[in-house]
């Protein structure tokens, strides 16, 4: 798989133990009170928007804070936001699928190269952020629902194969 399919781990590395900083503090000085409207939070949201690009606002912070998986978030946060792509082959295409398959059926994220020596395992399946990112942004067809189970216009029960999605997302 080409370099730039593969999520920004230089970026990550860096981001992540930024923007865990962020939310800690956060959380340590709220007290368990993350109140969305308050000017502590607001602060804190533009402090990430700017450091990272994103809007914030589409993480759910407070019920990341509340379950204390402030780590998750952030490394969730720190994963860079997808671009184009050109000429994305339908090999290519198989192997996202592939990895998206294994982290939805089985918690696990297949690794394409050194992502276990960078990162702690916990949070490996949540690269899985990226792949997604990669076939919302470089995919007309794509939907979320293409990979779960789910019902049709007519209530009829639809799981699509690995192969139904590539001929999908390749429409």
């Amino acid at each position: 798989m080409r370099d730039e399919l593969k999520p920004d781990y230089k970026t990550i590395k860096k981001l992540f133990p930024l923007i865990l900083k962020i939310l800690e503090g956060y959380s340590k000085n709220c007290e368990g009170n993350y109140d969305e409207n308050t000017a502590q939070y607001k602060s804190m949201v533009k402090k990430l928007a700017k450091l990272t690009g994103k809007n914030i606002k589409e993480y759910c912070l407070s019920s990341w804070l509340d379950e204390d998986e402030i780590d998750i978030i952030a490394f969730v946060i720190s994963i860079p936001k997808a671009h184009k792509i050109k000429n994305i082959t339908k090999i290519e295409l198989k192997e996202i699928i592939n990895i998206l398959f294994e982290s939805i059926e089985n918690g696990n994220i297949l690794l394409t190269g050194n992502e276990e020596i960078l990162f702690d395992k916990k949070y490996l399946e949540k690269l899985s952020v990226h792949y997604f990112g990669v076939l919302k942004t470089n995919y007309k067809n794509y939907s979320h629902l293409l990979f779960y189970q789910h019902l049709d216009e007519n209530s009829n029960k639809v799981k699509y194969s690995k192969d139904e999605i590539v001929n999908i997302l390749m429409e």
